[in-house]
């Protein structure tokens, strides 16, 4: 059992356990920080970026994010500064370029995190502009990720940049596809899988 140690998280103790992750401690004790990308039985990957905090570094705020930061004894946390608020907005705001998504209830918390700093004109909702490749997929990479746990290695980044996104491969250890597996669309935050990855994505590389 890890050891229990006290950080200190806007302005209040609270007790964690040693290299336990902050993201999980915080939703825990009823602090809101929003996050997409992370899942317990998955780890982080900071790509959503909402889920990011200000940590005290040698007296100085710094921006990092709590889905792949761990507890330590006297770790100081800021979730709700102005910075990190306005930061959450503008994060929530890119990710709503990449709808809209099956999801109505996550495309309602995205807007409603962006409207609150008021980057959109008033009166008006973000729209989605719709041109990706793959319309309500944000690239989380949590379907990858459970794909790899469940050792079936279907589904991987491919592109770059602009293009990036989410491919169907075949696998030599698997040759008959996805099958009955379905894990992929139990863990996909929008709702875009279905039904499974390789009905979801093809493997075109553009």
């Amino acid at each position: 059992m890890a050891p229990c140690i006290t950080i200190q998280v806007d302005g209040k103790q609270l007790e964690a356990d040693e290299n336990g992750v902050l993201l999980t401690v915080l939703v825990d004790n009823g602090f809101t920080v929003p996050a997409l990308c992370y899942h317990p039985r998955l780890g982080g990957h900071s790509r959503c970026s909402l889920c990011i905090v200000e940590v005290n570094q040698g007296g100085q705020w710094e921006t990092r994010h709590a889905c792949e930061l761990h507890c330590r004894a006297g770790l100081q946390v800021r979730t709700d500064s102005p910075g990190i608020l306005n930061k959450r907005a503008w994060a929530a705001w890119l990710l709503l370029q990449g709808g809209p998504f099956p999801d109505t209830a996550l495309e309602n918390m995205l807007r409603q995190i962006a409207r609150g700093k008021d980057l959109a004109p008033p009166g008006t909702n973000p729209p989605g502009l719709g041109t990706k490749a793959q319309p309500g997929c944000i690239l989380c990479g949590r379907c990858i990720a459970v794909c790899q746990k469940t050792g079936r290695n279907h589904l991987t980044f491919l592109g770059r940049g602009k293009k990036l996104r989410v491919g169907f491969v075949g696998s030599r250890s698997h040759p008959e596809g996805c099958g009955a597996c379905k894990a992929c669309r139990q863990f996909c935050p929008t709702g875009y899988i279905q039904t499974n990855g390789e009905s979801a994505f093809s493997a075109k590389l553009y």
